[in-house]
């Protein structure tokens, strides 16, 4: 056997090996207690990520809950995060709406860095909500 193709099954083992580490760690950077204060209003808007994928969003006087996933776009430019809602309290929101959101999803792009995490409609970082702060 060659050397060459002694190695191939060693190669493709580390490249499974690294996409399968890299897709778990999609959300890492996530986890936690976020807050951001809207500048106009003051209004605080306060978003929780559990290991587990449940999620918590306090959003003024409105709480809503239910599950997130983290996955890279289809160009690796920017990570998406797609909240699905399960339960919602019905209070109004920061821009004073009080919609019933169980069973709607939500995408945004997520960027986390030294500042914070932005949470964009797109992976450019335009129409941006944040820098949410961790708790």
């Amino acid at each position: 056997m060659s050397f060459a193709k002694a190695l191939l099954p060693l190669v493709a083992a580390g490249l499974l090996a690294t996409a399968t580490s890299a897709s778990a760690n999609d959300h890492g950077d996530v986890i936690g207690t976020w807050t951001w204060t809207l500048p106009k209003t003051g209004c605080s808007m306060t978003r929780t990520f559990q290991p587990d994928g449940a999620t918590k969003v306090v959003n003024g006087q409105n709480s809503f809950s239910g599950t997130y996933t983290v996955k890279w776009n289809r160009e690796r430019t920017g990570r998406m995060l797609i909240t699905s809602v399960t339960a919602d309290d019905g209070g109004k929101d920061c821009d004073g709406a009080a919609d019933n959101k169980v069973g709607k999803r939500f995408l945004a792009y997520v960027h986390v860095d030294a500042a914070g995490m932005l949470m964009c409609l797109d992976s450019a970082r335009t129409s941006c909500m944040g820098p949410y702060r961790k708790r």
